[in-house]
């Protein structure tokens, strides 16, 4: 089951849109915090914070179908 969890979570966040998908990774894979998120993208601290609840949100709904 945990494989397969796994898999459709990979699968939902690949139909995000490519800055969001670049948020959850460099987040939670590359384990940056949002002060180093906001230099990597050239945005404010508040701005990845938005993007990142968008992600997860956009993940949330998806995954509740």
């Amino acid at each position: 089951m945990q494989r397969e969890d796994r898999a459709r979570l990979a699968q939902e966040i690949a139909q995000l849109p490519e800055r969001l998908q670049l948020v959850i990774q460099l987040y939670f894979v590359e384990e940056l915090n949002l002060s180093e998120i906001a230099a990597v993208l050239g945005v404010s601290i508040p701005r990845v914070h938005q993007l990142k609840a968008a992600a997860l949100e956009k993940l949330r709904l998806s995954l509740a179908d």
